[in-house]
């Protein structure tokens, strides 16, 4: 082939309307070039036999006299026929195919080269608490707001470098100070949780091929670090503390003296209404107060309830009174417990309360474990307690069959219950007398 004699076989094409094929010529046994001569030009193609005896014509390209892209001389063509004669003549006659590997290798080295580059560009730790966090929003769990205030108080803000970093880089060492700081400052159960969280978030990476987790997956966590890490067993044994009557009765006075109206009755409902946890009963809406039926209902979220389980409460004359107030206090807001109108009462905010009025003696968890243990002193049932405080209310047949409220029940214990705070706040000199 020469320039001059494919714009003369070009030229020719037009008038025939037929195309041609014309060759290179070269040494035999190895393939060569030929070119396809059309009207519209000509294209190139590398001509050969491959091992089954077959002819295989493998595209190179259209012509062009001069270089541009997407095109190829005569010289160029020639250069790459070769490329592919030496495949034949070295490696195998079955180019084709030998192309087609090398592509697909090419495409997955690409690959690979991607996915190292994604995950050592991957998500850092900050990243992922927020995607945790996110989750939990997203499934209505009520742990959400205080998971969110731990990664902050206890993470993000004392270990600013930590959380910038790739969270599948980290191993259970880069998480050492922040345990030993919590622990040298006492705070074993807050510590307990942080631990429970950050194990959580880096198995909803670890496990982002389930179906919701598509979020967690630009992590490439192939190690949950946290897993290797002591529990703190020690720091998180069951707490024991409960109040003595002289206790309670500071305890009872402390609340009835706040001066906030809101957080007063919040704080009196939570123990009237037999200890209820903070997190649940704060979220308590108008929507959730029956005032036809002389009930409250809160939602019980914890552990892994698709959907939260109706909590339902009546109301003696007294709290009655107090959800009025409230029920009046906050009319626009999110919520009957708001003291901003904008958002609902934190429990961390009502257990600093609990703490204050004792001096740091008690924590607002020890209240609820008091209230368990002085409906026992009133000879008030483990199944009542179980029913008022909801313990241990997720068997199959409470979830599906047993739809009974026990309102009559839980309003005679709740009377009672009633009685004895009120008879515990009466004086220093009036000792209840249980049962």
């Amino acid at each position: 082939m020469t320039v001059k004699g494919l714009a003369g076989e070009i030229k020719a094409a037009k008038v025939r309307k037929t195309p041609v094929w014309v060759r290179d010529g070269g040494p035999k046994g190895a393939g060569q070039l030929v070119a396809k001569i059309a009207s519209k030009g000509a294209s190139f193609y590398y001509d050969h036999v491959t091992s089954a005896g077959k002819r295989d014509r493998i595209p190179l390209g259209p012509y062009s006299e001069k270089t541009q892209e997407g095109y190829l001389t005569l010289e160029q063509a020639r250069a790459k026929a070769g490329e592919h004669a030496a495949i034949y003549r070295t490696i195998t006659k079955d180019v084709r195919l030998h192309l087609d590997q090398q592509r697909i290798n090419h495409e997955r080295a690409l690959e690979r080269q991607k996915a190292e580059r994604e995950k050592a560009n991957a998500g850092s730790l900050g990243a992922l608490l927020d995607a945790y966090v996110d989750h939990l929003r997203t499934a209505e769990k009520p742990s959400s707001k205080d998971v969110a205030s731990f990664f902050r108080i206890h993470v993000a803000e004392p270990f600013p470098d930590l959380v910038s970093r790739p969270a599948n880089g980290l191993g259970k060492r880069d998480f050492t100070p922040l345990f030993d700081r919590m622990q040298a400052a006492g705070l074993g159960r807050a510590l307990g949780k942080v631990r429970s969280a950050l194990h959580a978030a880096y198995n909803m990476a670890l496990k982002s091929e389930k179906a919701g987790r598509e979020a967690f997956r630009v992590f490439h966590v192939e190690v949950n670090p946290i897993a290797g890490i002591d529990t703190y067993k020690e720091l998180s044994v069951p707490g024991e503390r409960v109040l003595t009557i002289k206790e309670l009765r500071t305890y009872l006075r402390g609340i009835d003296a706040l001066t906030n109206p809101v957080m007063r009755l919040a704080m009196l409902l939570q123990i009237y209404l037999g200890g209820q946890r903070p997190a649940q009963l704060f979220r308590v809406t108008a929507a959730d107060v029956d005032m036809d039926r002389n009930t409250i209902t809160q939602y019980d979220g914890k552990g892994k309830r698709q959907h939260p389980r109706a909590h339902v409460l009546p109301l003696t004359p007294k709290t009655r009174q107090w959800v009025e107030e409230l029920l009046a206090l906050n009319t626009d807001a999110p919520g009957i417990f708001s003291t901003d109108g904008r958002s609902t009462i934190w429990p961390e905010t009502a257990s600093s309360v609990a703490h204050a009025i004792g001096a740091g003696a008690y924590r607002l968890g020890d209240i609820r474990r008091t209230v368990e243990t002085e409906m026992g002193r009133l000879k008030i049932s483990k199944d009542m307690k179980a029913q008022l405080l909801s313990h241990g209310l997720g068997d199959i047949q409470t979830r599906h069959y047993d739809k009974y409220a026990y309102l009559d029940e839980k309003t005679d214990a709740l009377t009672k219950w009633e009685k004895y705070l009120d008879t515990i706040m009466a004086g220093d000199n009036i000792i209840p007398i249980a049962g």
